[in-house]
């Protein structure tokens, strides 16, 4: 909470400087909402805490008067007048900024007094929004050890343990009135690289929704450089920071959703084969103006973010097709097992044992191959998909259209075209994950279009990488 209002201290300091800077009632009700953001966090038997803990803190705090029969009433505040409980529910709640941004710009907050409410949640989202303070890494850490956090908590924890710090502040002294956020990593390896990538890109998002009117609300006083943030990689001293290998495969997972233009159709089928415990295979185009490579990176994070499941990935192209039992080997090698040097046939002996224990977990296989009718390859697919149990079968076969057509029994086939990507997948892609509105994810597209690069989808990817990141 305490960086949470330094944040505060930071991001009004240009407004407090100007003609219109916070009243007293004002900067009451935006402490106050900065405060009691996350008391929705007690809830601790909603499992779903953390995404409905917006919510939640607004309903405790609407609630909170003694006035308020007691079952009804979670927490006990003394703010005796209304319109301050209701503006500082609101901005609580408005603290992440899709309940921010629909406020009235101007509302009674406190008694007969009008305020800025909007612009009151947006500071308090984006202040909350770049607390990056690796103080709360120490939150759950004790003299003796780290508390068992699951994955989802353990990766935030690292993250703040990452950091070495952060400010929010005009980059140069002799123009005050400008905002600059500088954030430095503890780290400079491929970890640290990663996280950072998953991070910026979330703020930047939300970064690209809450400034425009930041900079509307507080009558063009808040105003960001451009670029808008800097990061710095420092190396490592002392040991590295560790992180759980479920931790880390969720935060593979989320990166790479976050670098998926949807392909919806296909990562909804992807998910429920894996969800119903199906055996299937994938079939997608390998040509190379297509995003097979985005997505098979996709698919394995997604894989590896699941209990019980073995992933792997092989190249079958060129001569490697001729060596079953070398595949069958890296195959098993990627899971985690060893195959003893043999021939052919016992290979796919031992193989075919590992496929048909009772207790064998869901398998998920992508495969590079030039030709799916292949023997090698054929028998291959045969062997993937046999089980003597109930777990998953799914492989993601990438490979030139014109030479895939086969049959394997009690397995569904799902061919996907992929040439193209529908123009609204475009669009939402650059609203949902990069916080463009749909006017600016139009104007984005209209000039990839002007580019030539809209008919190759590994092109699409390109461009925004070098033009929206």
């Amino acid at each position: 909470m305490e960086q949470v209002e330094k944040n505060l201290d930071d991001l009004t300091r240009p407004l407090q400087d100007s003609k219109n800077p916070l009243t007293r009632d004002e900067i009451f009700v935006l402490l106050a909402g900065a405060c009691l953001h996350d008391v929705g966090m007690h809830r601790i038997d909603d499992p779903r805490v953390r995404e409905n803990h917006p919510v939640a803190a607004y309903e405790m705090i609407l609630h909170s008067s003694d006035r308020v029969p007691s079952e009804l009433r979670e927490v006990t505040l003394p703010i005796d007048d209304r319109n301050a409980r209701e503006a500082i529910a609101k901005i609580a709640r408005g603290h992440w900024i899709d309940y921010a941004l629909p406020l009235p710009k101007i509302h009674y907050i406190n008694g007969n007094k009008r305020g800025r409410l909007r612009l009151l949640a947006l500071l308090l989202a984006m202040a909350d929004l770049l607390d990056m303070s690796s103080v709360r890494a120490h939150y759950f850490r004790s003299s003796h050890r780290l508390y068992d956090l699951e994955p989802v908590s353990e990766l935030h924890h690292v993250k703040h343990e990452l950091v070495k710090g952060f400010s929010i502040g005009p980059p140069d002294n002799q123009v005050p009135g400008t905002l600059r956020y500088d954030l430095e990593w503890n780290d400079n390896d491929g970890l640290v690289e990663i996280v950072n990538g998953w991070v910026m890109q979330w703020f930047n998002s939300q970064w690209r929704q809450l400034h425009p009117v930041l900079l509307e609300d507080s009558g063009g006083s808040i105003h960001w450089t451009e670029p808008w943030s800097k990061v710095i990689f420092h190396p490592r001293e002392g040991p590295a920071t560790p992180l759980s290998t479920a931790a880390r495969h969720l935060l593979m997972a989320e990166r790479a959703e976050q670098l998926r233009i949807d392909r919806e159709d296909f990562a909804s089928h992807f998910r429920w084969v894996l969800a119903n415990k199906e055996a299937a295979v994938f079939l997608f185009p390998a040509d190379s103006d297509l995003d097979w490579q985005q997505l098979s990176d996709w698919c394995e994070a997604y894989a590896r973010s699941r209990d019980n499941c073995h992933v792997a990935r092989i190249d079958v192209r060129g001569n490697a097709v001729f060596q079953f039992a070398s595949i069958v080997g890296h195959i098993m090698k990627q899971w985690g097992l060893t195959m003893p040097v043999c021939a052919d046939e016992e290979a796919i002996g031992l193989f075919e044992n590992c496929l048909r224990l009772a207790n064998s977990p869901d398998i998920v296989t992508i495969v590079n191959a030039d030709e799916a009718s292949h023997s090698s390859v054929a028998t291959l697919l045969k062997k993937l998909m046999s089980r003597d149990s109930a777990a998953a079968r799914v492989c993601l076969l990438i490979c030139p259209k014109e030479k895939r057509s086969y049959e394997l029994d009690n397995v569904l086939i799902l061919e996907f075209d992929g040439s193209t990507f529908p123009r609204a997948e475009v669009e939402e892609f650059l609203q949902r994950k990069h916080g463009y509105s749909a006017q600016e994810s139009s104007v984005i597209y209209h000039r990839m279009e002007r580019a030539n690069v809209t008919t190759r989808p590994v092109d699409v990817y390109a461009y925004i990488e070098d033009h929206c990141t």
